[in-house]
């Protein structure tokens, strides 16, 4: 007899080990950031690219699995030079741990190095999962990656799913379950927290004849027993793919990653972005977009491992720059903003997420060079509505809102039908982003994806599930326009706080014939664009400097 098992699980390469913690999807070992780094164009920040970043004074804190190996990613390994740390080592370490430390930190020296080959690692193993992720935030966790999966579906001659819920599906996919809610709230609690995990490897597995199963005792939702059986159950995600991202894996606030095949030169253009074999594909049961993103990887592992380098080489950059930590919800907004596509249709999708990551062009949109890529954290209070004015001054105008949302409530379990693709609402705090275009008042809705036909490409509307919204246009001519952010019914906590991206605009300065917003052009806001609205009145200080004036038909200006 057994109680029924919630945690993880680990997949050899050659097998399946019972009754473990941890699903890695161990491949064999190759020269760390051979094709990761270069599929997320993180090399170009390397020194001698673009920029001169290389993860240092960034520790990434990892958590992985034993999977019977014994190795352990510890200081007497070439490519990690002492810089890992093993906090936790009750039940060991692996080899895949030591791979996942070589693509985020390794160093070699050449071109094969890992994403952010100076920064460190703080090793954990998955015993105490939850009392040890206190303890690491309570001493200063701000970025952690996790390369492993959890118990769904087919794993060997295994099948995790219950008869007593659905006989062919498993109810675990999709499902916001305990573990989702734990880390989101981790994650609410700990602002600064950036949390990454791997997507799993579970689509398209499938056994057909012998396998096991556990089934309830005398109807307990509690202890179970396995059992043989020959039962005809579905294939992990079904006909179409879909459906087969595991619980664990769906949390609001973290970034989840799904693997595509590398790419040796980064993004040319969609054609070249192929999904590897088994990357799971959400949607989430209440039609949240999971996967986040996409990564080059032979499984998500791998991918996952080099989003969180990269977030470590991002880290330093936003310090370098502001002498300050980024919001979680600014990093995780600058990677789904700067995405590129890798779907057949423009936008999100549930194979890719937001897209493939491009670890330059969010370095670039951090750096705003070019006064184009503006980007705000700010906090949207119960009742409030938030304005921003833009000058957009190219072809294509993207608006990109990201927070942090309060863990949301999990499906209470039960041998019930209604546990299967329940589409409870997750999301606790709905923000919703509006763009007005000045000279025509038309509005635009951000991208929404309808889970009952998951394979169709996004389309506007109201999106009331993710806590990503994101408008994205091209741009017929050059223009003013009025972004928005309200919000639906009460905001949990009274506020909210949230990370707004903005790229193919300037910032501007907007009077409207009362007040000024966000405030009166001055010395320091020669970057920024101006415009006072029709028939206004306004006397502005000499010496004053923005990049250029729009003044509405029938406005008088004076200067003082």
């Amino acid at each position: 007899m057994y109680m029924r098992p919630i945690l993880f699980f680990i997949v050899l390469w050659l097998g399946w080990v019972p009754f473990t913690l941890a699903q890695p999807g161990v491949s064999p070992v190759k020269p760390a950031g051979s094709g990761e780094s270069y599929s997320i164009e993180a090399a170009r920040l390397w020194p001698g690219g673009d920029f001169s970043l290389t993860g240092n004074g960034i520790t990434i804190y990892q958590w992985e699995a034993f999977d019977g190996s014994g190795s352990h990613p510890d200081t007497a390994d070439a490519q990690l030079a002492g810089r890992v740390d093993t906090a936790n080592t009750l039940d060991g370490f692996s080899s895949h741990a030591t791979e996942m430390a070589r693509i985020m930190i390794g160093q070699t020296g050449d071109s094969t190095q890992g994403v952010a080959y100076n920064a460190r690692i703080r090793s954990y193993s998955l015993t105490d999962y939850a009392q040890n992720l206190n303890t690491a935030l309570l001493s200063g966790m701000e970025l952690s990656n996790h390369s492993f999966g959890f118990n769904a579906g087919w794993v060997g001659t295994f099948w995790y799913g219950l008869e007593e819920i659905d006989s062919t599906e498993d109810y675990n996919f999709g499902r916001y379950a305990y573990w989702d809610s734990l880390m989101d709230a981790l994650c609410y609690q700990y602002p600064y927290f950036v949390s990454v995990q791997s997507a799993g490897n579970s689509r398209g597995l499938l056994v057909s004849g012998a396998h096991q199963l556990y089934r309830s005792v005398n109807g307990s939702t509690s202890s179970y027993q396995v059992v043989n059986s020959s039962a005809v159950r579905q294939t992990n995600g079904g006909a179409d793919g879909f459906d087969c991202m595991p619980s664990g894996c769906l949390g609001k606030n973290r970034l989840i990653v799904g693997a595509v095949q590398p790419l040796a030169q980064g993004w040319q253009d969609t054609s070249g972005v192929l999904i590897q074999a088994r990357s799971s594909f959400g949607p989430v049961d209440d039609g949240r977009i999971k996967p986040d993103l996409v990564a080059g990887g032979a499984q998500t592992s791998q991918a996952s491992a080099a989003v969180s380098g990269l977030l470590a080489l991002l880290k330093e950059h936003y310090q370098n720059l502001n002498g300050r930590q980024p919001l979680s919800s600014t990093l995780r907004g600058t990677l789904i903003h700067t995405a590129e596509e890798a779907g057949t249709a423009r936008g999100p999708d549930y194979k890719h997420g937001w897209g493939l990551v491009n670890g330059l062009a969010a370095a670039r949109q951090l750096s705003n060079a070019d006064h184009l890529h503006p980007t705000y954290e700010d906090t949207l209070r119960d009742g409030d509505t938030a304005v921003y004015y833009f000058y957009a001054d190219t072809n294509e105008l993207k608006a990109s809102l990201c927070w942090t949302d309060p863990p949301g409530t999990p499906v209470p379990f039960a041998h019930d039908p209604a546990v299967l693709d329940n589409s409870k609402q997750m999301l606790v705090n709905d923000l919703d982003l509006r763009l007005e275009q000045l000279s025509n008042n038309q509005v635009y809705q951000p991208y929404v994806l309808d889970k009952a036909r998951p394979a169709q490409g996004a389309f506007q509307g109201d999106n009331a599930v993710d806590n990503v919204e994101q408008i994205d246009r091209d741009m017929a001519k050059k223009g003013w326009h009025k972004l928005t952010i309200t919000h639906k019914g009460k905001l949990e906590g009274g506020k909210q706080v949230y990370s707004l991206l903005i790229s193919g605009a300037r910032a501007a300065l907007y009077y409207d014939g009362a007040k000024w917003t966000p405030h009166a052009p001055n010395a320091h806001t020669e970057h920024m664009d101006v415009y006072i609205s029709e028939n206004s009145v306004v006397s502005l200080s000499g010496g004053l400097k923005a990049n250029q004036f729009t003044i509405g038909r029938g406005a008088k200006v004076t200067l003082n």
